[in-house]
């Protein structure tokens, strides 16, 4: 795993270097590129950790702002066969359980054919999940709590 994980770091790192050489760049474009590699850093770390996507009260519709995160992992998920993508659908508690459940298995595969059939992705690299209510990240007693209850996480894995 340590040495796919230094791949990708070694791929991003060469993609800056090949945009900071490519063409004449200016400072405030070289700083924009550079903004943006740390930004795919990030996210790259933060998907081998888990990293949620949020989405309305029972909806499975992507936001626009989960674009980048998807992008990315499609780029590092088609970098390396061997690396899959575990997609955990979540819901907060209101409801029932059923329709929870229901919610929650959509949201993952929302993910999933966001990624198989706009990016590319092996559907066999894509593991979906869902966990309706039962794992809550914040308390279901408030709005902003069940707002990030609402979620799919996404976690980067090799086999």
């Amino acid at each position: 795993m340590r040495g796919v994980m230094r791949n990708i770091n070694l791929f991003l790192i060469g993609a800056l270097f090949i945009c900071v050489l490519s063409a004449c760049v200016t400072s405030p474009e070289a700083e924009r590129v550079e903004q943006k590699t740390q930004n795919l850093q990030k996210i790259s770390n933060e998907l081998r950790k888990g990293i949620s996507i949020f989405f309305d009260s029972n909806s499975s519709l992507l936001r626009p702002q989960n674009f980048e995160v998807l992008q990315v992992a499609a780029t590092l998920l088609k970098s390396n066969p061997k690396l899959y993508l575990m997609i955990e659908g979540h819901t907060d508690n209101s409801g029932k359980e059923s329709v929870n459940q229901r919610v929650s298995f959509a949201r993952a595969n929302a993910v999933k054919n966001e990624l198989s059939k706009t990016y590319y992705v092996n559907p066999d690299q894509l593991i979906t999940k869902a966990k309706g209510a039962n794992f809550p990240i914040d308390s279901n007693d408030t709005e902003s709590g069940r707002a990030h209850n609402r979620r799919t996480t996404l976690i980067l894995n090799i086999r």
